[in-house]
């Protein structure tokens, strides 16, 4: 199932991964207006179901405010892997890991990695859905 956002397109894959990426259409930064519309269809991803998600991080810069809100939301999946393609994004995955931690208790919890290989990240998202199952 693909789910699309003004910002985001998610697929769920059939291995409980949910992967996020940019929408192919979306050009410019992420916004707070567009939050709660990405959260919305995060949920119906989730559907109920132990899931985890694969986060590919942006290129461009994302705001702190945004970061925030997005670690603070109470959307709860297993584990993410966040796939950084370059320096920058690497950047953008480890300030994410760091407002995860400091504003919300909730995702100390939850494993959070970052990776710059995708088949490393997928084996290690369904190592841990394995954990839960």
């Amino acid at each position: 199932m693909i789910y699309h956002s003004k910002e985001l397109t998610l697929t769920v894959r059939p291995d409980d991964i949910i992967e996020i990426s940019t929408h192919v259409d979306f050009k410019g930064s992420y916004s707070l207006d567009a939050l709660e519309e990405n959260l919305t269809l995060l949920k119906k991803a989730i559907a109920g179901k132990k899931r985890a998600t694969l986060l590919y991080f942006p290129d461009v810069y994302v705001k702190k405010e945004v970061l925030k809100e997005y670690a603070n939301s109470d959307i709860y999946t297993v584990a993410s892997a966040l796939l950084a393609k370059s320096f920058a994004s690497k950047l953008v995955g480890n300030l994410f890991l760091s407002l995860s931690g400091r504003f919300n208790e909730k995702l100390k919890d939850r494993p959070t990695k970052v990776f710059t290989d995708k088949e490393a990240a997928i084996k290690w998202l369904l190592e841990q859905l394995a954990k839960v199952k």
